[in-house]
């Protein structure tokens, strides 16, 4: 057929069909909208097709979360996940950290939200842009992350808009050694060595305070010092109204101490003593803060008058109780720092006793001239 026959035929059938009544034509086009199907404009049907799983007829679209991509974990609700992921990482003594958290760009979203948690002791790769300053320096307590390829363990879960449920792909292969041993690199393995040193320390107080008590109530009581508040006391008050009433009753029998040497001299000792003139405090110490000598022996005993070698002994005894006293409070000085007034105090009554002794030229011509 040559091309001009064709080009009739096709315009006679053209003309043919528009010759055709317009209600066939009509009729014709509603039959085949009729025969259309329903659910094109149904609007369940269309939020059938944004479900992600659907009734489980047909696959659900790629990266939804199903089965196949490794989401094989499905839990009720995110507390229900949660509580699991509690007990996985109780039980094995492991940690979880999140690395990263994502939404759907697709449309209609595949899911809500997507995360990704991975091992604590997981590095992440590329070059550390901390440098040691020093090197040769080792941390007290090891780095937890894993250099190199780190750990492969994860847990990745997603979120829907229609529905609560978590769908979850768990990779529970570690690199490490979980348990116990793993248990000093978690947050709660850091937190029970931190109590355990409180614990140890605060022991380690204990022991040292009970030790310190020991050695207080373990020191000999004839080296107990006597109280500042006891001689600032006698200071003040050398002698009391009754201590002179019961001095003033114990009498010197007069034939005795004419006719007894050793007691007269030591009568004549006794008062020039207690005639002398106190010693001056340094101009730098406060009245309430001096400490007074010794005090000095107020009256003699009948008995020691008349027996002087019980004198001999009672002052050879007092000389004894003084030496320990001292060597104590020498002892004393090199761990404790006694109060600066009282080493003055101290310093000031052994001048002045030296000063007064037998080896001093000046108080031997003082003796003498007397």
């Amino acid at each position: 057929m040559d091309p001009a026959t064709a080009y009739h035929q096709f315009r006679v059938g053209s003309t043919g069909l528009s010759d055709a009544p317009e209600s066939s034509i009509v009729s014709s086009s509603l039959s085949s909208a009729m025969q259309m199907p329903t659910t094109q404009n149904d609007p369940s049907h269309s939020h059938s097709e944004q479900s992600v799983f659907g009734n489980g007829s047909r696959k659900a679209p790629y990266g939804a979360g199903d089965a196949d991509e490794g989401y094989t974990l499905t839990f009720e609700s995110m507390a229900a996940f949660e509580a699991w992921r509690a007990k996985e990482e109780e039980e094995k003594m492991i940690e979880f950290v999140r690395n990263d958290r994502h939404v759907s760009k697709s449309v209609p979203p595949r899911f809500k939200e997507h995360t990704k948690l991975v091992c604590a002791r997981h590095s992440k790769s590329g070059r550390s842009k901390y440098v040691k300053k020093y090197p040769e320096r080792n941390r007290k307590v090891p780095s937890r992350k894993l250099e190199g390829t780190g750990c492969s363990a994860s847990i990745s879960f997603k979120t829907y808009y229609e529905t609560e449920e978590v769908r979850v792909c768990y990779r529970a292969q570690h690199s490490h050694e979980i348990g116990p041993a793993n248990l000093p690199f978690t947050r709660r393995g850091r937190r029970a060595q931190v109590e355990q040193e409180k614990a140890r320390s605060t022991r380690r107080r204990s022991d040292v305070d009970a030790e310190q008590s020991r050695a207080s109530t373990s020191a000999p009581t004839a080296a107990t010092p006597v109280p500042i508040s006891q001689l600032e006391e006698q200071e003040l008050h050398p002698m009391t109204p009754e201590i002179q009433d019961q001095s003033s009753e114990q009498t010197i029998d007069p034939v005795l101490f004419a006719h007894d040497p050793a007691t007269q001299f030591t009568s004549m000792t006794t008062q020039a003593v207690h005639q002398m003139p106190p010693t001056p405090a340094p101009p730098s110490l406060q009245p309430q803060q001096m400490i007074p000598p010794p005090p000095q022996p107020t009256q003699l005993t009948q008995a020691a008058q008349i027996h002087p070698q019980t004198l001999v002994q009672s002052e050879q005894a007092r000389w004894d109780r003084m030496s320990v006293l001292f060597e104590h409070v020498r002892n004393s000085a090199r761990t404790f720092e006694h109060a600066p007034p009282s080493v003055a105090a101290l310093e000031t009554v052994l001048v002045r006793m030296y000063l007064e002794g037998p080896l001093n030229g000046s108080g031997h011509m003082a003796r003498s001239s007397n």
